[in-house]
């Protein structure tokens, strides 16, 4: 079929799979050079939640060393933008394993701000216990400094009545035991200020033997006075010491619910961390895999090029110079019969010429 079309339909031919060629090349190097730009827009956009994520660790830490709760604040700013970002992502995203992670981290900034939230909410609750404990503290020294006074007084009293020396001893001793109730409550508050600083469970056992002792004493004290008004002190003694440990109690079942947040916080930012982190290195990995398919494929169709258009240079010649040697072989073969005829005829005319000769002798 091919030797049988005209000259100018190969040519026109030939040229024509050149050009599909050279536009196939063209167009597979501008689709693989979108796609890799789309790899990057998304591995720049996972880049950003990374930094973004980093951001709000920083504000996490903030306010958990100032307790300052402009901070939150800019952590739920930056949730906001965090969520806008997500969203322009998965329009960019073909494939739902990748929208999927990228949901993921979404959820996973959520969390995050709900723990960071519930830990705001846990410091605050904590600052009304430790006013609590102040309160009670207060209150209980209050009634100890009344009753040791108290006690003082009655024993100048006694002295001066010139009372029994048992009568003085025991005023003394309990006057004494005032003295100890409020050591007994300064370092209660001394180990609960160790709690507070350190965070060592042991200053907890601290604090609750301390209270025991102060309440043992108490009641042993409110068992001896004969006085109501002693009694009722050594009550409010007692009912401010509950106070006191109850709040104190809260407090340190407030600072464990605080780790437990602390620690979904750290979580929840590790795995939304890992999920930005996995989609830039699949954008990554896609973007080598695009690019060394897409160049073996245009290696190859080059390469497919180059033996086409070898193969189409061939054909083309041999269907150029066929023809030509077929009309120069026609022109040979014509020359030789003008020859031919030439020679004849200068034979006829020899002959005429001879013959004419005679007839004139």
């Amino acid at each position: 079929m091919f030797r049988n079309m005209r000259l100018s339909t190969r040519l026109s031919l030939g040229f024509g799979v050149l050009v599909v060629i050279a536009g196939t090349l063209g167009l597979m190097g501008w689709s693989s050079l979108a796609k890799v730009q789309g790899k990057v827009d998304v591995a720049d956009d996972a880049n950003r939640m990374l930094k973004e994520s980093l951001t709000g660790r920083i504000h996490e830490k903030n306010f958990i060393i100032r307790k300052d709760k402009k901070y939150l604040s800019e952590a739920e700013q930056l949730v906001a933008d965090f969520q806008k970002q997500v969203q322009r992502t998965t329009l960019k995203l073909q494939e739902d394993q990748e929208k999927r992670t990228v949901a993921n981290v979404g959820e996973g900034i959520n969390s995050w701000l709900t723990s960071l939230k519930q830990y705001v909410r846990l410091e605050d609750d904590k600052t009304k216990a430790d006013e609590q404990m102040v309160v009670a503290a207060r209150g209980a020294i209050t009634q100890i400094e009344a009753m040791r006074s108290d006690q003082k007084a009655k024993l100048l009293e006694e002295m001066e009545r010139q009372k029994t020396a048992d009568v003085v001893k025991e005023r003394l001793a309990k006057a004494d035991d005032a003295n100890r109730l409020n050591k007994f409550v300064l370092e209660a508050r001394r180990q609960e200020k160790n709690y507070i600083l350190r965070g060592d469970a042991k200053y907890v056992g601290d604090v609750g033997k301390t209270i025991t002792d102060l309440t043992t004493l108490a009641k042993d004290m409110k068992s001896r006075f004969k006085d109501p008004a002693n009694q009722k002190q050594a009550d409010a003694v007692l009912a401010a010491v509950r106070d006191y440990k109850a709040a104190f109690d809260r407090y340190v079942s407030l600072v464990s619910a605080q780790k437990s947040e602390e620690e979904k916080m750290l979580t929840t930012a590790r795995d939304l961390q890992s999920g930005a982190d996995g989609l830039r290195k699949e954008q990554k990995d896609e973007m080598l895999a695009i690019s060394s398919f897409w160049s073996s494929s245009m290696m190859i169709l080059a390469i497919a090029g180059i033996a086409i258009g070898i193969v189409l240079a061939v054909f083309i010649t041999r269907a150029i110079t066929k023809p030509i040697h077929r009309i120069i072989a026609g022109l040979n073969e014509g020359a030789e019969q003008v020859n031919d005829a030439a020679g004849q005829v200068s034979t006829a005319s020899q002959t005429l010429a001879e013959g004419a000769s005679e007839q004139a002798s």
